[in-house]
């Protein structure tokens, strides 16, 4: 009989910035295609931009499994992309792949999706790069659904993401 090992998912603070530098790079490295950002654009960030992305005014989840990260998540207050919405948004969602389909990313979203209901934040946003199967049937087991909303992904980069969106009631 095997036994997994337990997971455990922990808000990270300005002080684990070394840890979230750590594993943000390794999820730009494995699935450049799932993120707006880039990896050298990431490789290029002083102290003090990992640190304020920690801030607590918005979200970031690690998932460990025996004291060894394998999984990210953010969650952003409203108004971070520039509308007028009141919906919070996930982002930066990646899994180790050795660790997928194991209940990792499930964990991670429903942190952010706890969050996000903790703040009375009346919807949770996503957007997801077109073709990630596998990440889509996960939101959508979760109860996101898509909005029918697609952008480009960014100006250099003609790929294109689809929103997909979870309500969470009225605040």
């Amino acid at each position: 009989m095997t036994t997994r090992a337990p997971l455990e998912i922990r808000t990270l603070g300005p002080d684990d910035w070394h840890t979230y530098r750590a594993i943000r790079l390794a999820a730009l490295e494995e699935a450049p295609h799932a993120f707006g950002s880039t990896l050298a654009r990431a490789q290029g960030f002083a102290e003090a931009d990992w640190r304020g992305r920690l801030d607590d005014s918005n979200l970031t989840l690690l998932a460990l499994v025996e004291d060894s990260p394998v999984g990210l998540a953010g969650g952003l207050r409203p108004g971070v992309y520039g509308d007028n919405s009141d919906a919070a948004y996930l982002v930066q969602m990646w899994v180790n792949p050795a660790r997928r389909g194991q209940g990792v990313g499930a964990a991670l979203v429903r942190g952010v999706i706890d969050w996000a209901r903790d703040h009375a934040f009346p919807e949770l946003r996503l957007w997801i790069v077109e073709g990630n199967t596998p990440a889509e049937a996960l939101y959508a087991r979760l109860g996101f659904s898509r909005t029918g909303a697609r952008a480009p992904v960014g100006d250099a980069d003609p790929r294109l993401e689809a929103e997909m969106l979870l309500s969470l009631g009225k605040p």
